[in-house]
């Protein structure tokens, strides 16, 4: 497991290794993921829609462009679409459409936005995992 940030606390935000990542035997990358643990979803859930906001600003480098238009200016791959939050009896999830592919760096730069939105929305020991199917029922 990965680990976010501490703030201090307990163990941290835990960051299960397959989230957006290319797992062995698949052709493409994790583009999903879900909160869990959260005593409230609705936090979770705003966080996950400040991440996603700032995802589509990570480009394949890693780096996060203050905006749609610094980042189209590099000509580096961003990704394409998020979905809205859905909810599952676990917790809130959401899909980032790469086309498959999430290079390293890129990888790299949206988990640490989303490690900052979880503990900006003060979710300091949650976990993020990748949805089972039951989840996106």
């Amino acid at each position: 497991m990965e680990t976010g940030g501490q703030g201090g606390r307990g163990m941290g935000i835990e960051i299960d290794p397959a989230v957006f990542a290319l797992e062995s035997g698949r052709a493409c990358a994790n583009e999903s993921l879900i909160v869990l643990g959260a005593a409230d979803p609705g936090p979770a859930a705003r966080a996950l829609e400040r991440a996603c906001e700032r995802f589509m600003l990570v480009a394949e480098d890693g780096r996060e462009y203050a905006d749609e238009d610094a980042a189209d200016e590099t000509g580096l791959y961003t990704p394409n679409y998020f979905s809205e939050v859905r909810h599952s009896p676990r917790g809130p999830w959401i899909y980032l459409d790469c086309k498959g592919e999430i290079p390293g760096p890129m990888r790299a730069g949206l988990l640490a936005v989303l490690v900052e939105e979880l503990e900006r929305a003060g979710l300091h020991e949650v976990r993020v995992a990748v949805p089972e199917d039951t989840d996106r029922a």
